[in-house]
């Protein structure tokens, strides 16, 4: 006699710690702030944002923070690395500095 998947017991950790219930019995409750997911950026939309970084830069003369030019574009912090890489390996942003003192200049 075999079980079916739903009746078989799933403990939630270490045995003894916590209750156990059947698989899929119930779902997680919902995140109280819904997490932003993003698109698959394209390179188009990477060279487009890279445009407006350089221009961003140009008109500062001192350079510019990440921080600056996540804050003043308005994006997520993990999406400024991958465009201020794209602009540095394209030389179109050159860097003074390192880790949180580096500025971005336009080339």
């Amino acid at each position: 006699m075999s079980a079916s998947r739903e009746e078989v017991p799933v403990s939630s950790g270490p045995r003894g710690a916590g209750p156990r219930r059947l698989f899929g019995a119930e779902t997680l409750p919902p995140l109280a702030t819904p997490l932003r997911v993003l698109p698959l950026r394209r390179s188009r939309r990477i060279d487009a944002s890279v445009s407006k970084v350089v221009e961003l830069v140009k008109r500062r003369k001192n350079g510019m923070r990440a921080e600056e030019i996540r804050a003043a574009l308005r994006m997520m912090p993990h999406e400024i690395s991958r465009i201020l890489r794209e602009g540095l390996g394209t030389r179109r942003l050159a860097r003074i500095g390192r880790k949180r003192a580096t500025r971005y200049f336009a080339q």
